[in-house]
């Protein structure tokens, strides 16, 4: 499966096809032989396989299978032992308000 263009989904989304553009979901799998080229938004996401673009989601799991060119932004992550990445990570956790 190839994909150009655009790509949103309300719900679960098990991808392992390929897509050249931006993929918005509520959870993303991107199994072993998934290829993404663009950026990825989601509120949670597990990456197996390759992903080149920017990734934004509140929580991020990446597999030892992965091959990530991105810069990622997270409040939670978690990067199996064996994972590849390259670009910026910026992880910033929930912050309670304060009373005043």
């Amino acid at each position: 499966l190839l994909i150009k263009g655009d790509w949103t989904s309300d719900g679960v989304l098990e991808f392992n096809g390929k897509i050249v553009g931006n993929l918005t979901a509520d959870v993303l799998v991107l199994t072993k032989e998934g290829r993404v080229n663009g950026n990825v938004r989601a509120r949670n996401i597990t990456i197996e396989g390759q992903l080149e673009g920017t990734v934004s989601a509140l929580n991020i799991v990446i597999k030892a299978t992965a091959i990530v060119m991105a810069d990622i932004k997270s409040e939670q992550i978690l990067i199996e032992p064996g994972a590849e990445i390259q670009g910026n990570i910026h992880v910033a956790g929930k912050r309670a308000e304060e009373d005043t």
